[in-house]
């Protein structure tokens, strides 16, 4: 098959969920014989031509919070119109929705894939959240198949749109681990002595209820909080502020590859207090890692963990400084989730067993 890939800012994976989802989408698929093609918002990804066998096209988008993904999807959808022929088209991100007509209109078999309930997002309210809701009702209608990441997101949409072929299909996960601890001596913090979260820096990751729920806690552990948000630089500033009263907090911005690696190796428990997600990328690598993991209850992070992680009350910060407590009290208790986490993900998220089922979903469209 020749597939093509928009809507994402492009691979190498160097931002959020659907970019290391696609990463690894692309990748693999290759290897499986089939001719990718993922389209790349100029300026987020250096690599140009040709990544481990998939070709990436570079397009321009006007970067903006509200316009950078819808204009370089549009872009990238007529460029595909004008000059690819792709078997299927695969788009990221329900907020392209209101785009899947003009593929539909010139005979494009087209997927989409969605993440969470977007419209909830603190960060969308009055005209946003509405537009965003309206983009759902494209992504039913004009798509040949919906792939939600979430059971609990797929009961969703099955109650409001009454809809019962999109298809739940997880994010797999690749294993994490690391030797080496260099990037621990530059933040000044020693293996098994920190807790940590990994993630964009938005509202809806309740980050600032981490660090006040942490602040709490009488201990000599550190908090690493890893991740970044260019669009919202007031609210990186507030956490920043926030932390400066606490010396064991560290907020290190955006980084990947083994530094992430070295911090996800050596943390004694990491930490999602996030209240809207899909199937969160971080806690699947936080599992793959062997980290004790500790998440905020809803039913979406509670799927992921299952018996192999600790959950907290939805939204409770006495119960979740309870359960670090409990936790950093307990290194019996932390080596038993430790171990349950890296068999909860070889028997779920495997990425061998998501791609065969990808596979089949494109072949069956």
């Amino acid at each position: 098959m020749k597939i093509g890939i928009l809507g994402t800012r492009g691979i190498p994976a160097s931002y959020g969920g659907f970019e290391l989802i696609a990463d690894v989408t692309a990748r693999q698929m290759t290897e499986r014989g089939h001719s990718v093609t993922v389209y790349c918002r100029l300026g987020k990804v250096e690599l140009r031509g040709e990544y481990k066998g998939v070709r990436l096209i570079q397009l321009p988008t006007i970067d903006t919070k509200y316009t950078s993904t819808i204009f370089h999807t549009a872009l990238s959808i007529i460029y595909t119109i004008l000059s690819e022929k792709f078997d299927i088209i695969h788009i990221y991100n329900v907020g392209n929705g209101i785009l899947l007509p003009i593929l539909k209109l010139f005979g494009k078999k087209v997927v989409i894939s969605v993440d969470g309930i977007e419209w909830k997002r603190k960060k969308f309210s009055g005209f946003s959240r509405w537009y965003m809701r309206f983009n759902e009702r494209f992504a039913v209608r004009f798509s040949d198949r919906l792939i939600v990441d979430s059971r609990a997101v797929w009961e969703y949409y099955n109650r409001r749109y009454g809809i019962k072929d999109h298809i739940y299909l997880p994010s797999g996960v690749e294993p994490i681990s690391s030797n080496s601890q260099d990037f621990l001596k530059e933040l000044g913090i020693e293996p098994k002595r920190y807790l940590l979260f990994v993630g964009r820096l938005v509202p809806e990751k309740k980050i600032e209820f981490l660090i006040e729920g942490f602040s709490r806690l009488d201990t000599d552990y550190k908090l690493v909080i890893v991740g970044g948000n260019k669009y919202m630089p007031e609210y990186e500033r507030k956490l920043r502020e926030l932390a400066s009263g606490d010396k064991r907090v560290i907020l290190t911005g955006s980084i990947f590859g083994e530094k992430v690696k070295q911090l996800f190796s050596n943390a004694y428990l990491y930490i999602s207090p996030s209240e809207l997600e899909g199937t969160s990328v971080s806690i699947l690598e936080a599992l793959s890692a062997g980290c004790c993991v500790l998440v905020n209850g809803i039913d979406e992070n509670r799927e992921v963990i299952a018996d192999a992680g600790l959950f907290f009350k939805t939204n409770d910060m006495d119960d979740m400084v309870r359960k670090m407590k409990l936790v950093i009290d307990n290194s019996e208790l932390q080596k038993e989730y430790s171990k349950k986490a890296v068999k909860r993900v070889k028997e779920t998220y495997s990425w061998d067993a998501v791609i065969d089922r990808y596979e089949q979903i494109l072949e069956e469209v």
